[in-house]
């Protein structure tokens, strides 16, 4: 057995983790999620349809042109010269070309190909082999999935420490009040502590809870960014207007009514930061709410270096 650190007599590992220690172990198994889904994907996206093995475009493909030749047939049409630009092996193989006869994946894949050719006027006025950048939509996706588990771990966070803590609750509203009714209270001070900017809120539950994150101005900057791009694509579809510009610290040069391009290297320093940043709570929040050690921490997620 490889040695492992011990803490109070026990394996790391072996610990009694706390609500808040599992709240944060929720957090990182969504981001851990998330980002195999992002490294996996990413290259299927930025490369659909041309990365697809013929096990994926063959059906799809071959349908497609039984489709055109029953059509041409049906009207009248002669086939012999699109019949004799076709191998005999697959122009006798395009009657086994049914969805019947296609595996679930080569139905998902098909059911994509329709879904972008067969729209109106655009669709039909492209060639086959012509189709968009979906990576960029890819990118934006997950910037927008980063923040809103960030969110929900804050959120659900400042619940869990409040309810153990009463002393910020007691220093705003009537002790009766939170004695009688703590979970109306802890409801309306968690949205009075979080309805602003995501930098905003961190800084009010800083004061709150009488800890230090330790983030500079740097580092807002860029988490303040995050949002803003997040804000973005949920609110505007990813097009630059004037507030965006104003507000935004690294994307001055953005070209209004454009949609933002989100760079690869980009977008996995996004989700960075902000997962580092949750640890950087998780762990003051730990250490002086909860009075743990270092020892005792969850630790935080490991960044995904890949080829």
């Amino acid at each position: 057995m490889t040695e492992c650190e011990y803490v109070d007599g026990r394996p790391f590992y072996d610990q009694d983790w706390s609500p808040f220690d599992k709240i944060f172990i929720d957090f990182i198994t969504q981001y851990t999620q998330l980002m195999m889904g992002y490294v996996i994907k990413k290259e299927i996206f930025s490369s659909f349809p041309y990365n697809l093995p013929p096990y994926h475009l063959f059906p799809t493909l071959g349908l497609k042109t039984k489709a055109l030749r029953d059509e041409m047939i049906r009207r009248g049409i002669d086939t012999s010269k699109i019949d004799s630009e076709m191998p005999e092996d697959v122009l006798g193989s395009l009657s086994d070309y049914t969805v019947e006869n296609m595996t679930k994946e080569q139905q998902l894949v098909s059911a994509l190909f329709n879904s972008f050719m067969s729209m109106s006027r655009y669709g039909l006025k492209l060639e086959e082999h012509i189709f968009p950048g979906f990576e960029n939509i890819h990118a934006a996706q997950n910037i927008i999935s980063i923040c809103s588990i960030s969110e929900g771990f804050i959120v659900s966070s400042l619940s869990y420490l409040l309810y153990k803590d009463t002393k910020f609750l007691e220093s705003r509203y009537p002790k009766e009040q939170v004695g009688n009714d703590i979970d109306l209270v802890v409801d309306k001070a968690v949205f009075g502590l979080t309805k602003g900017s995501f930098v905003k809120n961190l800084e009010a539950i800083e004061n709150a809870l009488g800890i230090s994150i330790g983030l500079d101005e740097k580092w807002k900057n860029k988490l303040k960014d995050i949002f803003l791009v997040r804000n973005l694509y949920v609110h505007n579809n990813g097009v630059v207007n004037s507030h965006f510009k104003t507000m935004s610290n690294n994307y001055k040069s953005a070209v209004k009514g454009g949609r933002l391009v989100l760079d690869e290297s980009q977008v996995e320093d996004m989700l960075d930061i902000l997962t580092d940043t949750m640890y950087l709570f998780y762990r003051a929040a730990s250490l002086v709410c909860l009075n743990k050690s270092e020892k005792q921490l969850v630790k935080g997620a490991t960044p995904m270096v890949y080829a």
